[in-house]
């Protein structure tokens, strides 16, 4: 359990600096200290289930990144959220119509399964 705590820390530390926040930017924005911040990212407490979602909100990661998952239980990397927020109104029409294309492509193919 301790490794898990210290894992969980060092993604939180990671993804802080990584938006370039302190652990007092972290704190204000989650409602809490900055002492407490602190013992997360050394490993010394594990936040319950609510500081982790505000947490998570905060950093903007998902709560599978947090807990060490490469993947969604779907199969859909982690980190597919975030990239797609990044992309511009063209780029998303784009990704649509792949999209779409693919599941036309899909149900065709179901469907001569079903034959």
């Amino acid at each position: 359990m301790d490794d898990l705590k210290k894992s969980i820390g060092r993604r939180i530390m990671e993804a802080r600096r990584k938006k370039k926040m302190t652990q007092q930017d972290l704190a204000d924005q989650i409602e809490s200290s900055y002492g407490y911040i602190s013992e997360i990212e050394s490993g010394k407490k594990e936040p319950g289930i609510t500081k982790c979602i505000r947490i998570c909100m905060a950093l903007d990661i998902s709560l599978d990144h947090l807990a060490g998952a490469p993947r969604l239980s779907n199969g859909i990397p982690s980190d597919f959220n975030a990239k797609i927020r990044n992309l511009d109104d063209d780029q998303i029409n784009i990704l649509r119509v792949i999209i779409d294309e693919l599941d036309r492509q899909n149900k065709e193919r179901l469907r001569n399964e079903m034959k």
